[in-house]
C-alpha cells in the first residue's frame, strides 16, 4: 500500500515537471517607476508585462479556420482565447480612478488616464480606413524578436507626499515631462434638473493654430441639441471653427450618443463651445441607491494634430487629454413616501388584524358576584 502511493506522487511530480517546464518561453516582469513632479508632487506607476517567446498574433485571414489549442502558465487563459478568437493585435484596458491635472502635469508616460473604463482594440480587419476622410493606424507593433509583448500599465493616482527641512536646496530636479500645449475646462451649467448647457472651454499656448480632434461620448440620459451649438474664439463668434462633424444618435436603454469633429484653434486664441442638452427622466426602478448624488458623465477626449494633404490622419503631435468627469442631477423621485406608504399600511393592517383576532378567539362569559361579596 505505501509503494502505491509513493508511485502515485512520483507519478503526479512527473506530471507537474512536464506541464511546467514545457512552458519555459512564458516570463513575467514587474516594474515600479517613481517620478517626480513639477508642484513636487510623486507619480508612482506599476508596470506588470507578460512575455511569451515564439508566439505570434494570429492572421486574420484565418478566422474562418480552426484555431490552434492555447495554454498559459503565467498569462490569463480567459484573455488569451479572446485575444485569438478574434485576431486582436493591439488591446488597451484602463481602469483608473482620479484625474490627471495636464497643466500642471504635463502629460502622463501613460495616455490612457481617462476617469472609469476604457477599452481600444485593433482587430482582425484588413483596412485601414475608418472612414472616406481618415486613413488612421495603431499604435507602434509591441513584437520584438519574435516575441508577443503584453503589457499592463496603470496610472495610478498621485500620493501627496512632501518633506520640509530648514537648508535650503541648491539643486533643483530636472523635468523632462512635456508641458500641455492646450488646456481644457469642461462644464455642465445649469441646476435646472430638465435642461442644462455643456460648455468647453479651449486654450491654445502655442504661437501657430493647432488642429484638435473633439471626441465625446456622452449617456442617454443627457441628450445633445446640436442646433443650439455656439462657438466663440476670443469672445467673438465663428462658425468656420469646427469642420468633419460626426454625430450618432443615442439610444435609450441601449447605446449612448457618439460626437466627434475637428476644432481649429488661432495662435494664443481661446475657444469657447456651447451646447444645450436635455436631461433624461428615468423610471424610479432605473435609479441607483445613491440617486441623490447624481450620475457620472464620462470625460471628453482631446487630440491635437497636424492637418496633412493627402487626405490622411497621421500620429497626434501630443498625447491625448482627458477632462474630468463630470455629476449631471436628474429629476429624482422622493423615495421616502414608500417607506411610509408601507409603514402606514402595515401598522392599519395590524390594528385591525389584532382587532378582529381578539373578537374572534376571546371567550366572553357572565360572572356572577355573591351578595356577601358585594356588601
Amino acid at each position: 500500500m505505501r509503494l502505491g502511493w509513493i508511485a502515485k506522487l512520483l507519478l503526479a511530480g512527473c506530471i507537474c515537471h512536464s506541464t511546467f517546464g514545457s512552458r519555459t518561453d512564458e516570463q513575467f516582469d514587474e516594474e515600479l517607476t517613481v517620478k517626480s513632479l513639477r508642484d513636487g508632487k510623486v507619480a508612482s506607476k506599476f508596470s506588470f508585462k507578460t512575455l511569451l517567446r515564439g508566439q505570434s498574433p494570429r492572421d486574420p485571414q484565418s478566422l474562418g479556420e480552426d484555431d490552434v489549442s492555447q495554454h498559459y502558465t503565467v498569462f490569463p487563459l480567459a484573455l488569451g482565447q479572446i485575444l485569438r478568437e478574434y485576431a486582436v493585435t493591439e488591446l488597451h484596458l484602463t481602469l483608473n480612478a482620479g484625474n490627471w491635472n495636464y497643466d500642471r502635469w504635463g502629460y502622463p508616460e501613460e495616455p490612457g488616464v481617462g476617469t472609469g473604463a476604457e477599452l481600444w482594440a485593433w482587430m482582425g480587419d484588413g483596412g485601414r480606413s475608418s472612414s472616406g476622410r481618415y486613413t488612421i493606424h495603431p499604435e507602434p507593433p509591441a513584437v520584438l524578436d519574435g516575441r508577443a509583448t503584453f503589457d499592463v500599465a496603470t496610472a495610478v493616482k498621485p500620493i501627496d507626499i512632501s518633506l520640509k527641512w530648514k537648508d535650503d536646496f541648491h539643486y533643483p530636479a530636472g523635468f523632462d515631462t512635456p508641458t500641455s500645449s492646450l488646456s481644457v475646462q469642461r462644464t455642465l451649467r445649469g441646476s435646472s434638473q430638465a435642461r442644462g448647457q455643456l460648455s468647453v472651454v479651449l486654450s491654445n499656448h502655442r504661437n501657430e493654430p493647432l488642429h484638435v480632434v473633439y471626441l465625446e461620448t456622452m449617456p442617454w440620459l443627457v441628450q445633445f441639441y446640436l442646433h443650439t451649438m455656439k462657438i466663440d474664439i476670443n469672445g467673438l463668434p465663428r462658425e468656420d471653427a469646427m469642420s468633419e462633424v460626426t454625430y450618432i444618435p443615442a439610444v435609450p436603454h441601449a447605446q449612448p450618443a457618439t460626437f466627434q469633429c475637428v476644432l481649429v484653434i488661432p495662435p494664443r486664441g481661446t475657444l469657447h463651445l456651447t451646447v444645450d442638452v436635455a436631461k433624461a427622466f428615468l423610471r424610479y426602478t432605473e435609479h441607483p441607491p445613491d440617486a441623490q448624488r447624481g450620475w457620472d458623465l464620462p470625460p471628453a477626449v482631446f487630440v491635437p494634430f497636424e492637418p496633412t494633404h493627402n487626405g490622411s490622419l497621421p500620429y497626434p503631435t501630443a498625447g491625448r487629454i482627458y477632462t474630468p468627469s463630470l455629476l449631471v442631477d436628474l429629476a429624482t423621485p422622493d423615495f421616502s413616501m414608500p417607506y411610509n406608504v408601507i409603514i402606514f399600511t402595515c401598522s392599519l393592517i395590524a390594528f385591525l388584524f389584532g382587532s378582529v383576532f381578539n373578537l374572534l378567539t376571546r371567550k366572553f362569559v357572565v360572572v356572577k358576584l355573591d351578595s356577601s361579596k358585594e356588601e
